[in-house]
């Protein structure tokens, strides 16, 4: 087990036994009904028998206490990296300057880049470029190519009940299809879109996944473009993008 499951352990085991132990001892050797051997515990000769169980107990909170903050800095640091390639992945995708100003929009948004102090009345605040909108065969498909328009398409523009896809495991674009079940064609070509604006452009044949708008949720990072998603199918295409309407 655990080390600090360990300190548990033994702070149990003294309590079982605590009629067989006296102070002074050095250690208490008990039988674990775990596993039906017997331990070796250390015990301080100024206590108690009691309070040697209560040492344990508390040693063991505090170190629990210990590893579960070290595991939520973990799983923060994990989350600011993966949103830190995210940004990489829109930056290398960025087709015009329009849409290099939404990647500094968005690092200014989550204090990355800080806004330079002017003078005089307030500017208005600029506002991220739309996601880009392209029709296939009667179909509307709707493509975020930075995390603010992934946000947008995601979470303002798409329905419940719209198709929504996205390349798996790896970073790219929030596409979504303005139907729950879109024709072959359609599910293809937004696919190909999505292979196209992700880290997998150069790939031959990509994995994009693809389900429901209402399965798609905010990751608990709460950062831009970030989500998780359940409920979901696979189709493999070839990475490839095609005129804007």
């Amino acid at each position: 087990c655990k080390d600090y499951e360990k300190l548990q352990l033994y702070g149990e085991l003294l309590t079982a036994n605590i009629y067989r132990l006296s102070k002074g001892a050095k250690e208490a050797v008990v039988l674990n009904y775990y596993t039906d051997q017997e331990v070796k515990i250390p015990l301080d000769v100024m206590l108690t028998p009691q309070a040697n169980a209560q040492a344990y107990f508390k040693k063991y909170a505090k170190q629990k206490r210990t590893i579960a903050i070290s595991q939520e800095q973990v799983e923060e640091h994990t989350a600011a990296l993966s949103y830190l390639a995210s940004i990489e992945t829109a930056l290398s995708l960025a087709e015009d300057p329009k849409e290099l100003a939404d990647i500094e929009l968005e690092l200014k948004q989550n204090g990355f880049l800080k806004e330079p102090k002017t003078k005089g009345p307030k500017q208005r605040k600029p506002q991220a470029t739309p996601p880009h909108c392209y029709q296939v065969a009667g179909a509307k498909v709707y493509v975020g190519k930075n995390n603010l328009q992934n946000d947008e398409v995601t979470f303002r523009l798409a329905k419940d009940d719209w198709t929504w896809l996205h390349v798996q495991k790896a970073h790219g674009a929030h596409v979504a299809v303005d139907s729950p079940a879109p024709s072959d064609e359609v599910l293809s070509v937004a696919a190909s879109l999505a292979a196209y604006y992700s880290d997998c452009r150069s790939g031959d044949k990509v994995a994009v996944d693809y389900t429901l708008r209402k399965y798609v949720h905010r990751h608990p990072s709460r950062q831009a473009g970030q989500v998780v998603y359940t409920d979901y199918k696979t189709v493999f295409v070839t990475p490839r993008t095609i005129d804007e309407d």
